[in-house]
C-alpha cells in the first residue's frame, strides 16, 4: 500500500459538497423533523421508585390534575409517601379531580378533599378495578396497582384530551359531593 497526500482544496471542495448536499435537502429533513415531534411518546416503568418519580413529575408540571383511583391499592403500596405527595400537590396548589370506587377509604378521601385541594366523585364497588390513571397536561399516566407495580406513560396531546373527555363524560354523570348521614 502506497499512500500520498491529497491537495487540500479538493478536501475542501468535497465537505462543501456535501454541505451543500444537506442544505438542499434540509426542508425535507425539518419535515421529518416536525412530524417526529407530533408522534407520541411512550415510557414504561417498573416498581414504586418509578412510581414515587412519576408523582415528583407530576408535581412539577401538573397546573390541575384528573385522575381513576383505586385508593386502597394506592394506599397499601405507597403509603406515607403517597401521603407526603397529596401534601406538597395540595402546597403546590394543584387542584385534582378524581373518580374513586366505592370504598370506606375513598369515603374519607372524599370528606377530606377541601383542605387537599381534591373534588372525589364515587362509582360503584361493582366497577372495580386495580390501578391509577393520571391526566395532567398532554400526558397520562396508567400505574398498575396489583402484581407488577408498573406505570406506563404517553405524552401525546390528541391521547391526553381523549382521555380528559372520556374522564369528564363519567364525572358528569356522577353524583357531586360527601353527603353526611346524621346517627341519631
Amino acid at each position: 500500500h502506497y499512500f500520498t497526500a491529497v491537495d487540500p482544496h479538493k478536501i475542501i471542495n468535497a465537505a462543501e459538497e456535501k454541505a451543500r448536499l444537506l442544505q438542499e435537502a434540509l426542508p425535507e429533513f425539518l419535515s421529518l423533523y416536525d412530524q417526529y415531534k407530533t408522534r407520541p411518546t411512550v415510557r414504561f416503568y417498573e416498581g414504586k421508585k418509578a412510581m414515587k418519580m412519576i408523582l415528583d413529575e407530576i408535581l412539577s408540571e401538573a397546573k390541575e390534575l384528573f385522575a381513576f383511583s383505586s385508593t386502597d391499592d394506592l394506599d397499601n403500596i405507597l403509603g406515607e409517601d403517597f401521603q407526603n405527595y397529596v401534601k406538597q400537590r395540595a402546597k403546590k396548589k394543584i387542584p385534582s379531580k378524581v373518580i374513586m370506587r366505592d370504598t370506606p377509604l375513598a369515603k374519607v378521601r372524599q370528606q377530606t378533599g377541601v383542605e387537599e385541594l381534591r373534588e372525589v366523585r364515587i362509582i360503584p364497588h361493582s366497577y372495580e378495578h386495580h390501578s391509577l390513571i393520571y391526566i395532567w397536561g398532554n400526558k397520562v399516566a396508567m400505574f398498575s396497582l396489583q402484581k407488577d407495580l408498573n406505570v406506563l406513560v404517553t405524552e401525546s396531546q390528541e391521547l391526553a384530551q381523549f382521555h380528559k373527555t372520556m374522564f369528564d363524560y363519567i364525572w358528569n354523570t356522577l353524583p357531586s359531593g360527601y353527603k353526611r348521614v346524621n346517627s341519631n
